[in-house]
């Protein structure tokens, strides 16, 4: 357990009203207390920082995720198709007919 004297010596700021009463901001003095290791590992004041994995599926749900996301893609990428194609039968270039010529003038 850290040791938390350090973290009384001073009033509660006014954004940490709310908060509980072991926690408080980390100001640039503290950032002392901060280190990393080669692999990334984060530690405070020399103790490693615990860093829980929160979500873990199983390997059903891992299936079928990647089934439905096949899926969408392959929906998504059918749409896209579909609106190319559209696009271009409507800007083929098409004979105009008289009916939307203006009157000739001389």
């Amino acid at each position: 357990m850290i040791d938390l004297v350090w973290k009384t010596d001073r009033e509660r700021r006014p954004e940490e009203k709310d908060w509980p009463a072991h926690v408080f901001t980390m100001d640039v003095d503290r950032l002392g207390y901060l280190g990393v290791d080669k692999e990334g590992n984060l530690y405070w004041d020399g103790k490693l920082v615990e860093v829980r994995k929160l979500i873990s599926f199983s390997g059903w749900q891992v299936i079928f995720g990647v089934a439905g996301l096949a899926i969408a893609g392959i929906g998504a990428g059918s749409a896209a198709v579909s609106a190319y194609v559209d696009l271009q039968t409507i800007t083929q270039a098409t004979p105009p007919s008289k009916a939307n010529t203006p009157p000739f003038v001389e």
